[in-house]
């Protein structure tokens, strides 16, 4: 899961409140800055993310990377 917290953030109000609406991220601005008003889930685990979405969460310095898994043995409980 990738939750976006809740919370004041460094980046100031402009074209990003419109990417942050898109993922239904609610904020508000004080003071000049922007405040995400609520946690709020972007990713659910195995969701694969959209070019956009990475763009956002690289705004908010969040990487995605792809993760594999090599098996080299298997043990069933009975058989390796």
């Amino acid at each position: 899961m990738l939750i976006i917290r809740a919370g004041p953030i460094y980046l100031t109000p402009g074209p990003v409140l419109t990417e942050l609406k898109k993922y239904n991220i609610k904020t508000k601005v004080e003071n000049g800055k922007i405040v995400i008003t609520e946690d709020t889930l972007v990713a659910k685990k195995s969701q694969k993310v959209d070019s956009e979405l990475v763009s956002l969460l690289q705004k908010f310095n969040i990487t995605p990377i792809p993760v594999k898994i090599k098996l080299l043995v298997v043990y069933d409980g009975k058989t390796l």
